[in-house]
């Protein structure tokens, strides 16, 4: 019972954070999912969360969201998503963990050097970046932090980069679910917990939203390089402890 408290809670706030920031609600509860649920089970399920999330954070900034951006980003990122959660079981969590957080602390620097240097992510560059990302977080359960430098680089801050990353998101979790679905990993009980636990992270999404507005395009920036950052000590943390 205790457990379930603490994992609405966490999800609640992971989740208006993401409504904000454009990220991190699945990389906070997945270590939760997995202790609670087992690790097999916990992808899955926070996959079908995120689902619920996304459409939710994509709804509420619709009108905001670059479609060009969003299919250039977005469909690379479900195609390889697929090859990802195929190989899903046979990676080591850990190392997955390590490498990922170490991609985050390298791209917050290299994201500031590009801005120096005048050299923008441009839209064709999208589709390489999705389709990298959508295999790591078909093969790791979540990348959602990997992609803010490259479309923040591409020019999306506030509500139309929470929109746009959204609805890419929102399609490649669908097609890791059905992925995982048809390799035998879904059963009734990960649905049920990930429709909870993305009922949860619809009312963080529209708290999100409610603030996102609030805030100067520059500190948005600021807030999001700092959440990265923070994340991806945790994620080392807790591989290495």
């Amino acid at each position: 019972m205790y457990e379930w408290i603490l994992l609405v809670v966490v999800a609640l706030v992971a989740s208006s954070i993401a409504g904000v920031v454009g990220f991190g609600a699945g990389v906070a509860v997945l270590p939760l999912v997995a202790i609670i649920f087992g690790a097999e089970q916990a992808v899955p399920i926070v996959a079908v969360a995120l689902i619920i999330g996304n459409a939710s954070r994509a709804a509420f900034s619709f009108r905001d969201i670059d479609w060009r951006a969003a299919l250039a980003y977005g469909l690379p990122s479900v195609a390889l998503s697929v090859v990802g959660s195929a190989v899903f079981l046979s990676i080591s969590p850990k190392t997955a963990t390590v490498a990922i957080a170490l991609a985050i602390l390298l791209m917050l620097p290299a994201r500031r050097m590009l801005q120096r240097a005048n050299k923008p992510v441009r839209l064709t560059h999208l589709p390489i970046v999705g389709g990298v990302l959508g295999f790591v977080s078909g093969a790791t359960g979540a990348s959602g932090p990997l992609a803010a430098p490259f479309l923040i680089g591409y020019g999306l801050v506030k509500a139309a980069y929470v929109g746009t990353d959204a609805v890419a998101a929102l399609a490649t979790h669908a097609a890791k679910t059905a992925t995982y679905a048809a390799g035998g990993a879904v059963d009734s009980r990960t649905l049920a917990v990930g429709a909870s636990l993305g009922g949860v992270m619809i009312v963080g999404a529209f708290i999100g939203r409610r603030l996102i507005d609030r805030l100067p395009a520059e500190r948005f920036i600021t807030v999001v390089e700092i959440a990265l950052a923070a994340i991806a000590i945790y994620m080392l943390a807790s591989a290495v402890l």
